[in-house]
């Protein structure tokens, strides 16, 4: 004689399936998950670009302005009469 036992669930035997719950189902839900990450990586960067923009834009500033000048202090222009320059 075979010994025939299975494990039977309390819902089969009651014939009732037990519903999650709205908080498991919204712990256990993934479909939105990806854009919510994408989301959160967009803000991240933008708020870093916010705050580091003044910073990088000083900087930035004295350099060109270092550069213009160094330019404009080593040009000299060609005699109008002269040719080549």
């Amino acid at each position: 004689m075979r010994n025939t036992t299975r494990k039977v669930d309390k819902a089969h035997v009651t014939r009732r399936h037990p519903r999650p719950t709205a908080w498991r189902r919204l712990v256990s839900d993934q479909t939105g998950q990806e854009l919510i990450e994408y989301g959160l990586l967009i803000v991240t960067i933008g708020l870093a670009g916010a705050l580091l923009f003044p910073i990088i834009e000083s900087k930035l500033s004295v350099g060109y302005s270092t550069n213009d000048s160094a330019i404009q202090r080593d040009w000299s222009p060609c005699d109008p009469g002269a040719f080549p320059c």
